[in-house]
């Protein structure tokens, strides 16, 4: 009767495949609880980059277009907010032209010619700009010192405005 007799083939309990399906549950909770907290981390940091990229890319366009203006031809307007400048470069009439450059809502906008209702360019999304004059850089005497604040994120890197600070010399 070696049919009848019975096997030893060990199987699981319906108990032992619960726990084992718990336990994997929890794993890939945990993992995927992990993921989240990754995929907003690197959201916030790549908020953060794009900000600060954005006051860069600003201040190197108002430097450029700044370093070009003639000595003597700045006149800064509305508390710092606003600089006209004459740029000897955009025309060979002096003093015609006058080129401006605004800080309107959140954006640096360049005038090739302050009548000008449209801007030539705009840059960036930034919370603040501030051109005031100096007397203090080296070998060129004056300049302008441009300030320029981010806008604020309430994230672990930019809780608080991040400021730019620049002089920049003007030509003779």
């Amino acid at each position: 009767m070696q049919w009848m007799r019975r096997s030893r083939i060990r199987a699981l309990t319906l108990t032992e495949v619960m726990i084992a399906i718990s336990m994997m549950s929890i794993a890939f909770l945990t993992v995927a609880f992990v993921q989240v907290a990754t995929v907003k981390q690197t959201d916030t940091l790549n908020t953060d980059a794009r900000t600060l990229h954005r006051a860069h890319i600003v201040m190197e366009r108002v430097m450029k277009e700044l370093c070009m203006a003639q000595l003597g031809s700045e006149d800064i307007l509305d508390d710092g907010r606003t600089i006209e400048f004459f740029n000897p470069m955009k025309s060979a009439t002096p003093g015609s032209p006058v080129s401006a450059i605004k800080f309107e809502s959140g954006y640096a906008k360049y005038y090739h010619d302050k009548s000008q209702t449209n801007p030539t360019h705009q840059t960036g999304l930034v919370d603040n700009i501030q051109f005031e004059r100096i007397n203090t850089i080296p070998l060129s005497g004056r300049g302008i010192r441009v300030t320029i604040t981010t806008i604020s994120h309430k994230t672990w890197k930019l809780d608080r405005p991040y400021r730019l600070i620049t002089e920049v010399a003007l030509r003779n």
